[in-house]
């Protein structure tokens, strides 16, 4: 066969492959672009096992002009030249997460940006954008995803069951609700409360409440310009199978 230049649909779904390959991997990447955004509260809404999502923050918002760009390929605001990934401060900054999103789902986008008075939203349908139209919102931005992996089912067979996509889910809201004790993180699947953390002073007290645990401990220990934080529980207050909850965060979390 000879070498040709794959088309761009192909190399959508290619990154949409890498980048979601399963529903928690996306609320993962959405949820970590609205902590970007400097967001004090986000709220998750899955059904289906995650091939409905619906993500809305309070954060800073983005510009008319700028939604159909954040639906493109390595399109990003986290970065500008090759200086800045060695100081990096965001989570993700490819700018590939809401492209390959609307590659493979029915996207709509919508956000107002902190500076402006009004509220704009664009869909794409499987990659293909719709105008930028007024839309009804308060500051910040809301990501509803429809019919993840309709446009390609080799993918969704690769997907397990609803119960288990959930769970996945679960666990990731869990995981970014311990580092970020300072933002409230909502979880709601099929129309049912799953998740409620409202925002904390103490990060013990997030993680007393993450991890049903009120008899938590915390030590620090500092050597030149490292901190590190442990929180652990007593001897006598654990459980029985403690490999998957042995949680570590590096960064600027506390």
């Amino acid at each position: 066969m000879s070498i040709q230049k794959l088309s761009q649909d192909v190399v959508n779904q290619i990154s949409a492959g890498e980048v979601v390959e399963r529903p928690a991997h996306l609320v993962k990447e959405l949820v970590e672009n609205s902590i970007d955004a400097g967001s004090t509260l986000i709220h998750v809404e899955v059904a289906s096992g995650g091939r409905f999502i619906r993500v809305i923050d309070d954060g800073a918002g983005i510009k008319k002009d700028e939604l159909e760009l954040a639906l493109t390929r390595h399109a990003t605001s986290k970065i500008s030249k090759t200086d800045d990934l060695w100081a990096l401060n965001t989570f993700g900054f490819r700018g590939e997460a809401l492209a390959s999103a609307a590659a493979v789902s029915q996207l709509t986008l919508m956000s107002r940006h902190k500076d402006s008075q009004e509220a704009f939203q664009i869909h794409s349908r499987f990659g293909v954008f719709t105008e930028i139209d007024p839309a009804n919102r308060n500051a910040g931005t809301e990501i509803k995803i429809e019919a993840l992996f309709e446009n390609v089912p080799a993918r969704l067979k690769f997907l397990k069951s609803d119960a288990a996509e959930f769970s996945q889910i679960k666990n990731a809201i869990k995981a970014m609700s311990l580092a970020n004790p300072q933002i409230e993180f909502k979880l709601i699947n099929g129309g049912k409360l799953e998740l409620f953390y409202a925002r904390k002073s103490q990060h013990i007290e997030r993680i007393s409440e993450v991890l049903e645990n009120s008899k938590m401990f915390e030590n620090e220990s500092q050597r030149e310009s490292y901190v590190t934080k442990a929180f652990f529980s007593s001897p006598q207050d654990v459980y029985k199978t403690s490999k998957n909850i042995q949680i570590i965060f590096v960064g600027t979390f506390f």
